[in-house]
């Protein structure tokens, strides 16, 4: 389907047609689950603030940049389907890891999640299985890109999201790169937000901050972690 015919993400119809915009088939289909196991270790992904801003938002689409195991979409996906939304989830990551992935081959948690076979990484499709292991395949599609890049697919088909979590890089530009392209495809009324406002160690509060007071925005902190920019 050529871009500029892509219909805007607001319907069940458009759904399928934002997974096959992406995928010319879907990644689902087919994949072989042996040899893996349910293992969607991730940080800070249960907080009830995933919930409280679903129940504020009401979302048709979330923007998930920043997916690692898919534990945050899978948590976010099961309490839609308790709540018979039918709202999607769009994964953008590279599942490359980041910077922190690669800084110690020792680190049992994020260098060996990596799953590297012959050098490269297969931390996607761990990503994969856990989503088909709880049953979103439906819900939570995975878009293997870069932040930036994706962002520049989604304002070429239009697509906009009531909440999008900016959760990748944890490098202060990296971040305020993030912001500034998805601040732009956060429809009216939604809200973008993210966690790790409250670590010293990392560059996200200086990029939030910074952006924020670069165009008067309000930053709310909730449960010691997130911050929430909402876009009226």
């Amino acid at each position: 389907m050529p871009l500029e015919q892509l219909p805007s993400s607001s319907s069940s119809k458009t759904d399928m047609e934002l997974m096959r915009a992406i995928h010319s088939v879907n990644p689902y289909e087919g994949f072989d689950t042996t040899g893996f196991r349910y293992d969607a270790q991730g940080w800070n992904s249960e907080r009830q603030v995933f919930k409280d801003l679903i129940d504020q938002v009401c979302p048709q689409l979330i923007i998930e940049i920043g997916s690692w195991k898919g534990a945050s979409a899978i948590f976010m996906g099961e309490y839609l389907r308790q709540k018979k939304s039918s709202c999607l989830i769009l994964c953008v990551d590279t599942w490359l890891g980041g910077l922190d992935s690669w800084q110690d081959p020792k680190n049992s948690i994020r260098y060996t999640a990596l799953k590297l076979k012959q050098g490269y990484p297969a931390l996607y499709y761990q990503f994969l299985f856990n989503v088909i292991d709880r049953r979103l395949t439906d819900r939570i599609i995975p878009f293997p890109q870069t932040s930036i890049i994706a962002s520049r697919w989604l304002k070429q088909n239009r697509v906009e999201a009531d909440l999008i979590y900016i959760d990748g890089s944890h490098d202060e530009e990296d971040v305020y790169l993030d912001l500034v392209h998805y601040l732009e495809l956060v429809k009216k009324g939604g809200v973008l937000f993210g966690d790790d406002y409250g670590d010293a160690a990392t560059g996200v509060k200086a990029a939030v901050d910074r952006f924020a007071g670069e165009r008067s925005l309000a930053v709310e902190m909730k449960e010691d972690q997130f911050w929430v920019i909402s876009k009226e």
